[in-house]
């Protein structure tokens, strides 16, 4: 992030957890954003209270109301950021919200399935088809040379669960639902060749439902401690942090 410059953002599911903490690394950077978007499912609720107290030091800092599987939510969240930006165009779209039930082959049932695919894959899905005219209209706009995120990107966060080359044991990852939802970003190419697409595994961090005792998510954020792995023709990429 440190070598790049944005004129927007938006991270959706970020009232906490690494959604949040990547607001927080986006406002502190030398260059912040002119526009940092932040989404969450009820901007007004003791759960994005910290979100708040951030907007209310930092002018280029949006809340908006977003639930990824409601598509008249997505669409009145786009139509807002569309007047703030004004022409300009989205830079970069971080799809973080998710959620991560534990479930086993034994355990899982249809209703888990459909649930959980639903939050991680078609609700992506949503934003980014909602997100997508404003992502071409800045990479058109951009001009700088080549595929990177300061022209138009778009990056869904994920873990090392849905790994298809380094995939963890079943047995110290028991979250088959997840994995499931998640596998399918990794394994197919999402954009047309304007827009560079990224799949981010930000290893092992702090967070509500898995994070105790687990590195925090700003040890894993400064250069150097994350590289890219992957990187082919069909424009998805896989980030590793080092821990």
């Amino acid at each position: 992030m440190s070598g790049a410059h944005f004129h927007s953002v938006l991270v959706t599911g970020a009232n906490r957890g690494i959604g949040l903490e990547m607001v927080k690394q986006l406002l502190g950077l030398r260059e912040p954003p002119k526009w940092v978007f932040a989404t969450c499912r009820d901007p007004h609720g003791g759960k994005s209270q910290e979100l708040r107290s951030l907007a209310s030091k930092h002018p280029c800092l949006v809340i908006l109301q977003l639930e990824s599987t409601d598509e008249a939510s997505i669409k009145a969240a786009a139509k807002e950021v569309e007047v703030h930006l004004a022409g300009s165009g989205l830079n970069l779209l971080i799809n973080n919200a998710g959620v991560m039930p534990p479930s086993t082959l034994e355990s899982v049932d249809k209703e888990d399935m459909l649930s959980v695919y639903r939050i991680n894959l078609i609700g992506p899905m949503l934003v980014t088809q909602a997100f997508l005219p404003m992502l071409k209209t800045a990479a058109k706009r951009s001009n700088r040379k080549g595929l990177n995120c300061s022209r138009a990107a778009i990056i869904n966060v994920s873990t090392i669960g849905s790994s298809i080359g380094r995939p963890p044991s079943m047995a110290t990852f028991p979250v088959i639902s997840y994995r499931c939802s998640k596998v399918t970003w990794a394994a197919q190419p999402l954009l047309p060749t304007c827009i560079l697409a990224n799949l981010c595994k930000w290893g092992r961090v702090s967070n509500r439902e898995w994070g105790r005792g687990q590195l925090p998510l700003t040890s894993l954020w400064p250069p150097g401690r994350g590289e890219f792995i992957v990187h082919n023709p069909a424009l998805t990429a896989a980030l590793v942090a080092h821990s």
